[in-house]
């Protein structure tokens, strides 16, 4: 590679010992073995997409120069490869590692295999989150897709021991919750993702509301009956969702007994859930899939801000 096409690649990216090998298969015909290439690069590079991409550009911006259009060509078999590779966030390695902890759940393990969490869960939950951001924007500006790695969108790996019985030290899935702007912790309307081998799924609503919010719910079902029905009961939302969660076993105090509503005003939580296989989430275009789910959850989402006088 000449001094100049060397310079087109970012600096992060050479760092990869995999660079040069992937340069050199991309220039043979078999441009489809770049791939394990790609991934064992991706280990050692935690963004190769985004530095690739970034390599592509400054390619493109200088194909005027003949000396380097070999370059600019390999860049961008590269990227599309990349492109295609990044399309999809978690992977078969994603539910692998989550079987391996959940047989395997203590310190002295999962430290030995941090490397794999970082690499297989946390670092793709990240872009997922980064880059779902735009599309939540679009359904609401009032809820957050946070990528921070601590005090964002991802929930933490460890558990929280001190009031159970169970003392596994570590959750053996990963979720992602997109707040509300108002959110103060994990009790308010929001957008849920459940990653778990088998057990995967998609949520929207509020579980478990304190006092306040739970009767502010309530108190807006009698208020206009119909109107929550109307939401309940819409199409779109119940074509993707399920309502779910725990209910009262009587009605609530100050609740008439024989309400037309009583079913819904038992309910403990207002949350829409969605069964997804371990395939939907390593399908490539998972990221439209679930911002396609997010959306067929507006009405639901919006009665519930309206119940809680909060802006959707």
């Amino acid at each position: 590679m000449s001094p100049v096409s060397y310079q087109l690649l970012h600096p992060a990216m050479l760092l990869c010992s995999s660079v040069a090998r992937i340069v050199r298969i991309c220039s043979s015909k078999d441009k489809k073995a770049a791939i394990p290439a790609l991934w064992a690069c991706r280990r050692q590079c935690p963004e190769p997409g985004m530095h690739l991409l970034y390599a592509v550009e400054n390619a493109r911006n200088a194909k005027r120069n003949p000396s380097i259009r070999r370059t600019v060509r390999l860049i961008d078999t590269l990227s599309i490869i990349c492109t295609r590779m990044f399309s999809s966030y978690f992977t078969p390695e994603t539910f692998r590692f989550l079987d391996d902890l959940s047989a395997n759940n203590d310190r002295d393990w999962f430290q030995a295999n941090k490397a794999r969490y970082e690499g297989d869960v946390k670092e793709p939950a990240l872009r997922f989150i980064a880059d779902f951001a735009p599309h939540l924007q679009e359904i609401s500006p009032h809820f957050r897709a946070d990528p921070r790695a601590n005090g964002g969108s991802l929930f933490r790996i460890y558990r929280d021991t001190r009031f159970s019985k169970d003392k596994s030290p570590y959750k053996t899935h990963t979720g992602i919750h997109f707040r509300h702007e108002s959110a103060k912790d994990a009790h308010t309307p929001g957008f849920y993702l459940h990653i778990e081998p088998g057990g995967s799924f998609a949520g929207c609503g509020i579980w478990r509301p304190g006092s306040p919010p739970l009767t502010m719910i309530r108190q807006a079902i009698t208020d206009d009956p119909d109107a929550w029905a109307q939401t309940r009961d819409d199409a779109g939302f119940r074509a993707a969702f399920e309502l779910s969660g725990d209910s009262l076993k009587r009605a609530p105090r100050g609740i008439d007994p024989d309400h037309p509503m009583l079913e819904d005003l038992k309910r403990k939580d207002f949350i829409g859930v969605t069964s997804l296989g371990n395939d939907a989430i390593v399908a490539e275009g998972f990221l439209d899939d679930f911002a396609a789910l997010c959306r067929s959850a507006s009405p639901f989402q919006r009665w519930l801000c309206e119940a809680l006088e909060a802006p959707y």
